[in-house]
């Protein structure tokens, strides 16, 4: 196997341009690509980033749905809780309103004539 070499010595060649022009013909396409991947790696990070900090953002705004009081932001006051006391569900109207209490209940007796009589009585208590 025979080759041929030159030293360029003596042809008037300037054989170091020449390979530094060669080199530089293969090498600059490729930094071109990493350069663009590169920028294209830095875009998506950058787009992440972005993504990532609106989903947080979106997370915080819904945050108050899972407390039963942001649906309940109703109450009911009373001046005298003995007398008059209220509860509100959720869904309850918004709203003032006035009670005046004007007699309280009493406990009553009721008497019955032997006609109405009962063989037997039972007697609940449904207090609270």
């Amino acid at each position: 196997m025979s080759s041929i070499t030159s030293t360029g010595l003596g042809s008037g060649l300037d054989i170091n341009s020449i390979v530094t022009a060669i080199v530089g013909a293969e090498k600059d396409p490729l930094i071109a690509k990493m350069m663009k991947s590169s920028a294209e790696a830095t875009a998506k990070i950058s787009a992440y980033g972005m993504l990532n900090s609106e989903l947080s953002g979106f997370k915080s705004s819904y945050k108050q749905l899972g407390y039963g009081s942001t649906f309940s932001a109703a109450a009911a006051t009373s001046s005298d809780k003995g007398i008059l006391d209220a509860t509100l569900g959720l869904g309850a109207e918004t709203g003032q309103w006035e009670f005046e209490v004007k007699q309280r209940a009493q406990a009553h007796t009721l008497i019955s004539s032997a006609a109405d009589a009962f063989d037997s009585v039972i007697i609940s208590s449904a207090r609270g």
